[in-house]
């Protein structure tokens, strides 16, 4: 229920963000059976208790509820009654009441410009318009000289407004007077006009001030304990200005601010009152015939000072990036002007930091890129000045003083930077036509040459451009298009172009969905709650297990909101593969007003229908059909795996697994003990594993566990056939297995092949066929999809089950499992000529038996041959980022050999022993960015570059170790392994050209001569990491015996 809250809280944000006239909302949140009715305020969010729709009694109190709100007045719906749409001349008007008067009348002002409005659910709700008597004309032109502007807000009070010392009304009126007739503040602050609390009339029909317990009333105020009382209060003002973000250069900035700090030290000097909330959002700008003026506005936390100056009350107030530090302190230390001032200073500071917003979008951490982009700047002003002086000189006919030589030769120097920096960077063709064309900056931020940005990752998974819209069969394809065209019937087509998930299947009743082959309601409830206990999701969550579908409602179709309900469906989705551990894919149905799109979510695909269009009949049914074949749809085509299910006999989950070994592949039944991986990711190999044994559970849950074996069940990407894929993980384990087997030495530190590879399903015509995302989609919609890379579905049995890194309970622990890993890596490189190329904590596991602690590696999926001299066959970019090899990262056509993995172990390494393993071992200021997080990230040129700085020497490499957390016992023994690894791979070398990680460049004079303004060659030495390659095995002994060296000392 909280998450429903949540999500209401969000849906309320955008109402008051688009609807002016309202001081509450109304909602419901319904969780299951039960519904709850709420209202949401400017400080408080009321729940009724549940309604159960399951009784009566609870129907009952629904029904009448939503009668109440169908014949309820709109004020008690919590629309505001003084702010409403005038029909005749299509705009809204506001009505304010003259207090001044003796006989308060009533003025109605018709709106001309929404200035603010309210952005937060919880708050003051400030709203202001800029109002005029006269409505705008057809052509929206009309009169303005006279209009102002109203403020509408819900601020706290103390009490009623004649004792009220906090009333901004009351304080503007006393600045309006005190700074009546002095010229020199003339428009720099606003005028009362009139205004204060708004009244409503109560149940006896009498006037009483709006406010929070007034609209609630008595009986529900005097529940709600101590909340703080918030008013209605509307204040007519004249002075109407723009938003600081107006102001067009440093010089308006800084006469704006002089402007505002000069009427502020006014109203402290003739009003005796502190304006106590300097900050961007109140201050405006004027511009008329004069220029440009500054414009200080919003009392609300204005207080009178006392005669030395002083703020009456030391409390804290202000907008918080501009408050004072004794503000944010909250100490007894006495307020006065110097706490504005210095919001001041904080104000220049926001508005540097905001003029840097662009460049820093477009480059990020790309520190060279912006080198060469002020570099081609820098180079401009030397010619343009030593040109404009030379002009001078010849027309004068006098002497310049040596300025035209010192210019040009600026110009040059700044020239000969970029060159250099353009050695460095060696950016690519359009990262120079974007340079020539920005010239100063700018632009979207693209990745470096040879990586897949964001946006293209996204529009590969279907995300970015709005997702791929291929023909689902739910549609006839009349309905309107993204672009607004009708797309034709296809011919081949009856009611729309049916696929093979198209949903048109065979009856599925009651009863089915209650045996053992189908899904029922306590499914996945036990697993659910062994994933809180382990990964801490405590708390009320919506139900995600027993949900097969997702839907997500938007007030609009725009390309926004669709694109905004996509990314909330990958969001619903993430937890739905987290929680249901036999989900293939995922339906969805986004809508946005009177359309609706139906989509699929699978590993590597976002696929949506057109638009059904609610407002015609055609729509309508496209959509209803649709529901009606979900309905009656079996559950493997809904995205559900029937070889993954419920034994409601044993009440645990069993899994089928053929046996591909044998002749006649036979099909076994394993139950499941524990889950040790869940997908935790919307698009990729959604990869899981489970502990399992042929034997059920006792009705104790207890069970013979020595025979326990591993499954693992993921949707890698493959090439071809199972027959022609050489990326297969079932061969290669099988080959490893076969290649240690007898080898006592590495017994336990791998896992072995038991059977398994590509799963099967049967296609249309009754066959058995791989499961692959060709085949789950079917032909005629993979044919729309282009170069979508294929993915299989593999299922794998092995032997040997360890538990996840992070159960490790010590540095000494951590120590043994990684040198049993790099043992068992070395073993499979020389007896089984296979490189794993994947070296990360995930594919890491502990195992413990009598004999102490082991370390396994795992996860072959990754893994590839090698050639006789140990390169690997093909050199592609494989492995988890933040522990890739450079040679990885940067994906040059480099031999990959053994010394890629060790140096993903120098990362892991480096990387366990800053964030820990666990929460444990977390350091407490992990929120505080560390210098290894530049090892992670979309822009993998940039991590590359990262790397290399940070390993290339000792000192560099103590950027990275100083910052491990000094709390872990034995920090010091991780830090001295992984400095020992790094200098035996990176220093340890006779030959200079092997050693360091930076490709240097040597500068080469032509001549003999030493002069420094002679001219040089350039020669860039090898790159280290290409040389070492082809002594991988030396060095690959080095390292290795240097780690038992370290390990048998430590």
């Amino acid at each position: 229920m909280e998450k429903g809250f949540a999500q209401l809280v969000k849906y309320s944000q955008e109402i008051f963000w688009n609807q002016h006239n309202r001081h509450y909302i109304w909602g419901l949140v319904s969780g299951g059976s039960n519904v709850k009715a709420c209202v949401f305020g400017p400080n408080f969010l009321l729940a009724s208790p549940f309604m159960d729709v399951t009784t009566a009694e609870g129907r009952l109190e629904l029904i009448r509820f939503l009668v109440n709100w169908s014949f309820c007045e709109l004020s008690k719906l919590g629309y505001d009654p003084t702010i409403r749409f005038n029909r005749e001349h299509k705009c809204l008007t506001i009505d304010m009441v003259n207090s001044n008067k003796p006989m308060p009348a009533q003025t109605t002002y018709y709106l001309h410009e929404i200035v603010v409005v309210a952005e937060r659910v919880f708050g003051r709700h400030t709203r202001c318009f800029v109002v005029g008597k006269q409505p705008l004309s057809s052509d929206g032109n009309c009169d303005t000289s006279a209009d102002i502007l109203i403020k509408d807000a819900w601020p706290e009070v103390s009490g009623s407004a004649e004792d009220d010392m906090r009333d901004e009304s009351k304080l503007l009126e006393q600045v309006s007077k005190g700074l009546e007739g002095r010229s020199e503040f003339e428009g720099l602050y606003s005028k009362y006009i009139n205004g204060g609390r708004m009244q409503i009339q109560n149940a006896r029909g009498e006037s009483v001030d709006e406010t929070t317990r007034t609209v609630l009333g008595k009986t529900v105020w005097a529940q709600l304990g101590e909340l703080p009382l918030r008013a209605h209060m509307r204040i007519a003002m004249s002075g109407v200005g723009k938003p600081l973000k107006t102001v067009q250069s440093i010089p308006e900035l800084i006469v704006v601010i002089y402007d505002v700090m000069r009427c502020h030290m006014g109203i402290i000097e003739h009003c005796q009152i502190l304006h106590r909330d300097i900050s961007e959002g109140n201050i405006l700008v004027q511009r008329d015939d004069a220029g440009v003026h500054g414009m200080l506005i919003d009392f609300d936390h204005a207080i009178s000072i006392t005669d030395d100056g002083y703020a009456k009350r030391a409390e804290r107030t202000g907008t918080r990036p501009f408050m004072s530090v004794n503000n944010l302190e909250d100490k007894p230390t006495k307020r006065t002007a110097l706490d504005d001032w210095e919001s001041i200073i904080y104000i220049f500071i926001w508005a540097v930091k905001s003029a840097r917003k662009p460049t820093d979008i477009f480059f990020r951490n790309k520190y060279i890129h912006r080198s060469v982009m002020l570099k081609v700047v820098a180079a401009v002003p030397g010619m343009v000045g030593g040109l404009i002086r030379h002009i001078k000189s010849l027309q004068g006919m006098r002497h310049d003083g040596g300025w035209i030589g010192h210019l040009l030769h600026e110009a040059e120097n700044e020239r000969m930077h970029l060159m250099t920096w353009m050695e460095v960077s060696k950016p690519v063709t359009w990262e120079r036509a974007k340079h020539v064309d920005l010239g100063i900056g700018g632009g979207s931020g693209d990745s470096d040459d040879g990586e897949e940005s964001s946006p293209e990752i996204l529009a590969r998974c279907g995300l970015g451009f709005g997702a791929k819209h291929v023909d689902l069969g739910v549609g006839s394809g009349r309905s309107n298009s993204d672009d607004g065209e009708q797309s034709s019937k296809p011919d081949n087509a009856e009611g729309g172009h049916r696929i093979d998930m198209a949903l048109k299947c065979d009856t599925l009743n009651y009863n089915n969905m209650n045996n053992d082959d189908g899904y029922d309601k306590d499914s996945f409830r036990s697993s659910k709650e062994d994933l809180k206990a382990k990964d801490g999701r405590n708390g009320e969550r919506p139900d995600y297990s027993r949900m097969f579908a997702v839907i997500e409602v938007k007030p609009n179709s725009s390309d926004a909101k669709l694109q905004d309900g996509f990314s909330q469906l990958v969001e619903y989705s993430k937890n739905l593969y987290w929680n249901q551990h036999n989900r293939r894919f995922i339906w969805g149905l986004v809508s946005g007003g009177s359309n609706v799109k139906a989509c699929v979510l699978g590993p590597n695909f976002l696929l949506a229908s057109q638009f059904m269009d609610m407002t015609t009949a055609e729509g309508q049914l496209e959509l209803i059909g649709f529901l009606v074949n979900w309905s009656f749809c079996e559950l493997s085509k809904l995205g559900y795996d029937p070889t993954v299910r419920f034994d409601l006999k044993h009440l645990c989950f069993a899994i089928d697994m053929v046996d591909n070994n044998k002749p006649e592949p036979a099909q076994t039944t394993y139950y499941l003990r524990k889950i040790v991986v869940v997908a935790e990711r919307v698009f990729g190999r959604h990869t899981r594993c489970f502990v399992v044994g042929e034997q059920p559970p006792s009705s104790d849950g207890n069970c013979d566990t020595s025979a326990d074996i591993l499954i693992k069940d993921a949707w890698p990407e493959v090439s071809g056939s199972a027959e022609d894929d050489m990326r297969d993980e079932s061969k290669l384990l099988e080959q490893v297995s076969k290649g240690l087997e007898g080898r006592s030495e590495f017994e336990g530190l791998y896992p072995k092949f038991l059977g398994g590879g590509r799963m099967q399903i049967q296609n249309a015509c009754g066959e058995s066929v791989d499961e692959t995302t060709r085949t789950v989609l079917g032909e005629t919609v993979w044919a729309q999809l282009g170069e979508l890379p294929l993915r299989a579905h593999m299922r794998i049995a092995m032997s040997g089950v360890g538990e996840p890194l992070k159960l490790i309970k010590s540095i000494p622990e951590l120590i043994v499992v990684i040198y049993d890993v790099m043992c068992c890596h070395m073993g499979i490189l020389k007896h089984c000529h296979i490189l794993h190329r994947d070296i990360s904590e995930g594919n890491i596991l502990v195992r413990r038996d009598s004999t102490g602690v082991h370390g396994m590696l795992i996860d072959f999926d990754h893994a590839v041959d090698i050639t006789d001299d140990g390169y690997a066959k093909h050199a592609e970019r494989t492995g988890t980022v933040p522990f890739m090899s450079v040679n990885n990262l940067e994906d040059k056509p480099t031999k990959r050999t053994a010394l890629d993995d060790w140096e993903s172990i120098i990362y892991l390494l480096c990387w366990i022993g800053t964030f820990g393993w666990n929460s444990d071992t977390r350091p407490s200021d992990s929120k505080r960015r560390k210098n290894i997080a530049s090892w992670d990230g979309y822009y993998l040129g940039t991590i590359a570059e990262a790397k290399r700085r940070d390993i290339d020497s000792p000192d560099n490499f103590t950027r990275i170790t100083k910052e491990f957390n000094p709390s872990i016992p034995y920090i010091t023994a991780l830090m001295n392994i992984a400095e020992g690894l790094r200098s035996v791979l990176i220093d340890d070398h006779k030959e200079s050209d092997m050693t360091g990680a930076m490709i240097i460049r040597d500068r080469i004079p032509k001549d003999d001569s030493n002069n420094v303004f002679g001219e040089y060659e350039f020669k860039m030495r090898p790159d280290p990491f290409v040389e070492r390659a082809a002594h991988w095995e030396s060095i690959s002994e080095s390292l290795l015996a240097t780690e038992l060296g370290l390990v048998c000392g430590f």
